[in-house]
């Protein structure tokens, strides 16, 4: 492509370990998704004030202890030690939290499908109430 970001995803080079289970949708119902601008100025005191939308990496961490998923086991969570230099030549080190959007495409992928089957299932059902409902009041009025 010469516009878009493609990331490989070539089945063969993958150890397939089987479908999203209930682990993962339980965390998918626990995010929470969040408004905001970044605390951050440019150096040239431009601000970021612009609004996005997103998660926050230890809101994440927590709902993914609370349902038992390490960072190992979905690799939406990243956190790592920067070590940097202060003023002083001290060597500091700090812990920097972020998402992976990226790893939530096939969560998300997976709870529409179930949400649109489930949907499905449900128009079915409420089809065949109304059925029995006609049926219930034509007897009804038979009488």
């Amino acid at each position: 492509a010469t516009n878009g970001t493609i990331q490989t995803s070539n089945e063969l080079k993958k150890n397939i370990l089987g479908s999203i289970t209930e682990k993962y949708e339980n965390l998918f119902m626990k995010l929470e998704p969040i408004m905001f601008k970044w605390n951050n100025d440019t150096a040239d005191g431009d601000k970021h004030d612009r609004i996005h939308l997103g998660l926050g990496a230890q809101t994440t961490k927590k709902h993914m202890d609370e349902v038992g998923l390490t960072a190992e086991e979905y690799a939406l969570y990243c956190e790592d030690t920067i070590e940097e230099t202060d003023s002083d030549g001290n060597i500091i080190n700090t812990k920097e939290y972020g998402i992976n959007y990226g790893q939530l495409h096939g969560l998300e992928v997976h709870m529409i499908q179930k949400n649109v089957n489930r949907i499905k299932e449900l128009e079915d059902e409420v089809s065949t109430l109304k059925q029995e409902l006609q049926e219930l009041k034509e007897l009804l009025l038979s009488k």
